[in-house]
């Protein structure tokens, strides 16, 4: 069990390995290297030194070693050469199903201190479709590397099961990799379920059998964005759900039996009123522990609506002690009703970044996309949230459509990402980009600076990164080749280097404005949020789905082929 491990604090370069972790584990190394959602929204900085306070806090998260191990071990494999830009290097079917706009798969690396294991590793999938004996919703493969890496059938089915109601958030893997944890969006059109099942299962694409060992949890209300984030340290999962409800399950992956928590969770955060439903959606949720307190917080965004006569609300940032599970600052208004992607927290400087559609705070005015930085405060035994700085992005305001008597945002915008040296400074400096509406309309990618863990508000350069201005961006993800900072883009209509349909692009920066792709790769109807597997090197490889089901939406591609 995690908690009762009596870990060892060694310093790895700013970072702290928790040694002897999951020492049990399958994983040769004593545990694997789980990637999903959350990767890109518990942050840190790898070139800080730490005090010991430090390392029994935010330091010691599996998570964050982890991480700091995928992007500074030196690259597994020798270059293989690629085909043309136009060329996969697979693409498969998940049985009728996507993943829908803004949902990531996730992928599992058995042994990340060695060469890719063609048994050991693989990638799963949660689909937008309702589950049936011939239907999948959650499909897996392994065998993911091609030649001459792997052989025989690439990729390989690893299991395919199915459960009855559509899945429209991100999946997490143990960190041994036996089990994944994922939300069954409504399951009876109303009521999600959280399931914890093993991986050791079968079935077949046309013939999905049932998970095994499933625990579900039933969540009392639907779940539209809000994918679970796993404590690995004390084994806790906590999602939200529609109705404004933050839960919290135990024993998600060492026990055989995950538990919802009793009162007083959950945690009522934001309230449905009658006919605005959709106001009260909380995102994914991030657990955060400032520097030495022992305290544990969550951090979760929501749509907020406080009356409907007038109609008047906010998008909001919650936050919730662990402990008591008591309401600690959750009336932090931020912008108008437009976010859906959780916070990235940068748990070395204390503060929080917000992707918001709407930078304009008076309700029912619109305005361009915005990234909001959130002071995070801890004093005398005491949280609170500090200043608000916020960056627009662009000058156009993004559409909007009614909902009941009122305008919301249609348009969702994703969350940015850091480049290589905001990861590897020692105080938070570098910059962060997002992709928000530009001077046209198009969706652009501008770069921030941030110094010293401040915003700054002025970007430092922006590129086109589609030709609609009814375009919608997928989540940026960032790499690092080893000498090269990419991010990586989806848009659902076009893209600078595609015609129309759908477009997966590359972007560099220089002097850190964000520059033109060079090239780009068609994908029907979009792409979903997207997983890179290693991050030095030239043997690389990202993982989405396109966000049309026809045909074999999953898709691996090296990222060589968009250079």
């Amino acid at each position: 069990m995690l908690r009762a491990l009596k870990a060892k604090n060694v310093a790895l370069g700013g970072v702290i390995a928790v040694t002897g972790l999951l020492a049990s584990c399958g994983s040769p190394t004593g545990q694997g290297l789980p990637r999903d959602w959350s990767d890109g929204h518990y942050l840190y900085q790898y070139g800080v030194k730490t005090s010991i306070t430090e390392r029994v806090g935010t330091m010691n998260d599996p998570r964050r070693y982890l991480d700091w191990q995928r992007r500074t071990r030196p690259k597994r494999n020798p270059p293989i050469p690629r085909g043309p830009v136009g060329d996969v290097d697979w693409n498969v079917s998940l049985g009728g199903g996507t993943l829908v706009d803004g949902a990531f798969p996730a992928k599992y690396g058995y042994n990340p201190t060695v060469a890719e294991s063609c048994s050991g590793d693989w990638v799963v999938y949660g689909t937008n479709v309702a589950g049936t004996t011939k239907v999948p919703n959650i499909v897996a493969y392994t065998n993911v590397y091609p030649s001459p890496t792997c052989s025989g059938t690439v990729p390989t089915l690893k299991f395919a099961y199915y459960v009855a109601g559509p899945i429209t958030t991100s999946p997490v893997i143990s960190l041994d990799g036996t089990k994944i944890a994922f939300v069954e969006g409504a399951y009876n059109g109303t009521t999600a379920k959280f399931h914890v099942v093993s991986t050791s299962g079968a079935g077949k694409i046309n013939a999905p059998v049932v998970p095994p060992s499933n625990t579900s949890i039933d969540l009392g209300s639907s779940d539209t964005q809000s994918s679970p984030f796993v404590d690995y340290t004390n084994d806790i999962a906590y999602v939200g759900t529609d109705d404004g409800n933050l839960h919290k399950i135990t024993g998600v992956f060492t026990s055989t039996t995950p538990t919802a928590t009793g009162s007083p969770w959950p945690v009522q955060l934001s309230a449905p009123l009658a006919g605005y439903g959709a106001y009260a959606l909380l995102t994914s949720p991030v657990v955060y522990n400032p520097t030495g307190s022992g305290l544990g917080i969550a951090l979760i965004a929501g749509n907020y609506l406080v009356s409907t006569s007038p109609v008047n609300g906010y998008e909001t940032l919650f936050s919730v002690n662990l402990n008591t599970a008591a309401s600690l600052s959750s009336t932090l208004r931020v912008g108008a009703v437009s976010v859906s992607d959780g916070p990235m927290v940068d748990v070395t400087n204390n503060v929080a970044y917000l992707f918001s559609g709407n930078s304009n705070s008076k309700y029912g005015t619109t305005g361009p996309a915005a990234i909001e930085q959130v002071a995070l405060k801890y004093s005398n035994s005491t949280f609170s949230f500090g200043a608000v700085t916020q960056a627009t992005m662009g000058s156009v305001s993004t559409p909007t459509v009614v909902y009941g008597t009122y305008n919301i945002d249609t348009n969702p915008i994703h969350s940015g990402s850091f480049d290589n040296a905001w990861y590897t400074s020692t105080n938070g400096t570098g910059y962060l980009l997002g992709c928000g509406t530009g001077k046209t309309g198009t969706p652009t990618l501008y770069s921030f600076p941030v110094s010293g863990g401040t915003l700054t508000t002025t970007t430092a350069g922006s590129t086109a990164v589609s030709t609609s201005t009814s375009d919608l961006c997928s989540p940026v993800t960032q790499s690092y080749d080893g000498s090269t900072d990419r991010f990586f883009v989806g848009t659902q209509k076009s893209g600078i280097k595609c015609s129309s349909g759908g477009c997966i692009q590359d972007f560099t920066l220089s002097a850190g404005v964000p520059q033109a792709p060079t090239v780009g790769q068609p994908e029907t109807g979009g792409t979903s949020a997207i997983v890179v597997d290693a991050d030095t090197g030239t043997t690389s490889y990202i993982y989405f789905t396109t966000l049309s089901s026809t045909g074999n939406p999953a898709i691996q591609l090296s990222q060589q082929a968009l250079k």
